[in-house]
């Protein structure tokens, strides 16, 4: 899914590439902070590539 504002990130669902590379880069820094907390208590945030992540969400 490609990022075009920060607000799109609402959408980011689990086992979801998310491409940051539309995002100036201060809120890229947000964007990956966001990222992190969402998924800081059961899931994971991997770099796949340059401004691209995956996010896993293992809630149940």
């Amino acid at each position: 899914m490609k990022i075009k504002s920060y607000n799109d990130l609402i959408k980011v669902e689990g086992n979801m590439v998310v491409d940051l590379s539309e995002l100036e880069p201060k809120l890229i820094k947000r964007a990956i902070d966001f990222l992190t907390g969402l998924t800081s208590r059961c899931g994971s945030l991997t770099k796949v590539a340059c401004y691209k992540y995956l996010v896993k969400i293992n809630c149940r």
